[in-house]
């Protein structure tokens, strides 16, 4: 593996990590502060996108970072990065946010496997996890074919805080963030018995985001 992947690697693994202890960190804090559910969501929510965006365009100028198997699945699909590589960006981003998960736990007192209480999921919140989801997709990849992928650090935080607004989701469309989220206890956590779910709808909206821009047939000419 050359020096340059090994760096894209590393970068993927931190910026994951970092991103997942603070959705730890905000959803413990925030749980202090408002006492209203409603006002609680939408304050992490809004929180963490815009740590998340600092961190996207912090490391993506040490080397391309996606923080997002769906992002990292479009463009394996887009034949934008090998398949190999891609899996590893996968293996990367999904460890980076287990560890920053129990990170998290571990700093604010919990146990480091700390699941959601288990209680029923509304299917309002599968809908919501696909539109996300579909959104998060098709704007990459068309910001990728048109060469704007400099705008992603404002696009998808501006997509993700609509997304919490107006639909029945937390709106991270990230399976990444769902599957670590699930051994931890805040206010943006789902039970783990709503994985198979969130990640279906999540895959299914990256499908429909994919089918979307083959049909489009978008292409950036100079």
């Amino acid at each position: 593996m050359s020096h340059s992947n090994n760096r894209t690697l590393l970068s993927e693994f931190i910026a994951s990590f970092l991103l997942l202890f603070t959705v730890v960190g905000v959803g413990m804090r925030i749980a202090t502060l408002f006492t209203d559910p409603a006002l609680q969501l939408m304050s992490a929510v809004i929180s963490i996108m815009f740590i998340g965006s600092i961190i996207w365009q912090v490391f993506n100028r040490i080397a391309p970072t996606h923080m997002n198997p769906l992002i990292t699945i479009g463009l394996m699909a887009r034949r934008k990065i090998e398949v190999a590589f891609g899996t590893e960006h996968l293996a990367a981003q999904v460890s980076g946010a287990l560890i920053g998960v129990v990170t998290g736990n571990t700093m604010f007192g919990l146990e480091a496997f700390s699941p959601a209480d288990q209680g029923a999921v509304a299917p309002n919140r599968y809908v919501g996890e696909f539109i996300v989801s579909l959104g998060v997709v098709a704007i990459t990849l068309l910001l990728h074919e048109n060469s704007r992928l400099y705008m992603l650090g404002a696009a998808i935080p501006l997509w993700l805080v609509f997304g919490s607004a107006l639909t029945a989701s937390p709106s991270f469309g990230n399976p990444a963030i769902s599957v670590a989220n699930s051994i931890s206890h805040t206010i943006t956590s789902d039970p783990t018995s709503a994985l198979p779910g969130l990640l279906s709808s999540q895959l299914l909206g990256g499908l429909a985001a994919y089918g979307i821009v083959w049909l489009l047939r978008y292409r950036h000419e100079d």
